[in-house]
């Protein structure tokens, strides 16, 4: 607790009680067994059950704790990027906030109860990730005001934390298949950052031409293709992650984002279908993104990774 003491110290608007306060909820919370309400915490500690309800009810920046502790934790040479995914949590009753239909990864469906959004820095050379920021998603009612959606609550997640972001290095943001939206990677553009996430693997996608160009008037042949994952000897091998598993890599245009995206494909060699990837193949990987290196566990059906981002000009290439 020597670190977390010095980081509340150093923080401002922290009284000297709710510095003690927050000091014994640190520690209690490691130890309580059950579920987690004042009455409970109030038997694991010294403190009183209203003691915690007056506490509770001040104001404490948990993202500017968490920035700090990230900063005293992570080497400022290692490399970090950002990861950002929602959890269902069950919830009923009718007066708690927040209570709409979610989807619980868990039960592969919708379940009615409440849903939280974090948003984490990872430490690449360590494989370590560290919480900053974590938000309850709002109902549907509250944010489907005008055209916005759910989307539009977690791309705000991460323009309130920006700075947070940039000041600690990190450039790329890692999602799951469903942030993959043109509206979501458009804001995450404007904002500075680029997006590390997965398409369907019927994803509609082209492989780019690079031949000669026919002589005289008339369009140039900008593609060469339809690609299908089920054919990677067009693909570039970066290198073996393991014993009979190859990552692979290409630049394919994807007509619905109208952009070229950069991929990494990973294939076992005893199916030579990538998309016939067995559960045991599955494991951890690192994700060479142009010459730096990504490293994430993926599971489920995620068996690529991409990078958006789009050609500045003619002469520009979209990946430097």
């Amino acid at each position: 607790m020597a670190l977390v003491e010095r980081i509340l110290l150093q923080m401002p608007n922290v009284s000297k009680p709710q510095l003690k306060f927050l000091l014994i909820l640190f520690s209690t919370v490691f130890a309580l067994r059950g579920r987690m309400n004042f009455r409970n915490l109030s038997r694991y500690s010294d403190l009183n059950e209203q003691t915690y309800l007056r506490n509770f009810r001040k104001s404490f920046d948990f993202t500017m704790f968490n920035r700090m502790v990230i900063d005293e934790t992570i080497p400022t040479m290692n490399k970090k990027i950002g990861t950002a995914d929602c959890s269902y949590v069950p919830k009923s009753g009718q007066e708690s906030y927040g209570i709409d239909y979610f989807f619980s990864g868990q039960a592969s469906r919708t379940l009615r109860g409440q849903e939280i959004s974090l948003l984490s820095v990872v430490d690449v050379d360590y494989n370590m990730a560290y919480p900053l920021s974590v938000q309850q998603t709002s109902t549907s009612l509250e944010i489907g005001k005008g055209d916005e959606s759910r989307l539009d609550f977690y791309l705000r997640q991460v323009a309130l934390n920006q700075s947070h972001l940039q000041s600690l290095g990190v450039e790329e943001i890692a999602f799951d298949g469903y942030y993959a939206k043109t509206r979501f990677i458009n804001g995450l553009e404007a904002l500075g950052f680029d997006m590390v996430s997965k398409l369907r693997r019927d994803a509609n996608l082209r492989y780019l031409y690079t031949g000669p160009q026919k002589s005289g008037p008339g369009a140039k042949k900008k593609y060469d293709g339809k690609d299908n994952f089920d054919d990677l000897s067009r693909w570039k091998l970066v290198r073996e992650l393991d014993k009979g598993v190859w990552l692979y890599t290409a630049i394919l245009n994807s007509p619905h984002f109208k952009r070229n995206i950069k991929f990494k494909c990973s294939q076992c060699s005893q199916t030579p279908r990538s998309s016939d990837f067995s559960k045991s193949s599955k494991r951890l990987f690192d994700c060479f993104m142009e010459s730096q290196v990504f490293q994430r566990t993926f599971a489920g059906s995620i068996y690529f990774i991409l990078r958006f981002r789009p050609y500045l000009d003619k002469k520009s290439s979209p990946f430097p």
